[in-house]
């Protein structure tokens, strides 16, 4: 029984969607701070925007720096 070589982490489906949700949490902060607070005149959604972009961006690079460390060993 020869032993499976481990994907590399960031092929792991667990990876992948944390990746993938964050990314999104990105896209969606972006559209609230540019179009939808002018558009609805809301500052507040801006500001929420901003946050949401803000820590989706940082969690999918942190996210990113994890597989990229964990491949490496």
């Amino acid at each position: 029984m020869a032993e499976e070589t481990p994907k590399p982490p960031a092929r792991e489906p667990i990876y992948r969607t944390i990746r993938l949700v964050m990314l999104l949490d990105l896209v969606l902060g972006l559209f609230l701070l540019v179009v939808a607070g002018p558009l609805l005149g809301l500052p507040t959604l801006q500001v929420a925007g901003f946050f949401l972009a803000l820590i989706g961006g940082g969690l999918y690079w942190f996210f990113g720096r994890l597989a990229a460390r964990a491949a490496r060993r």
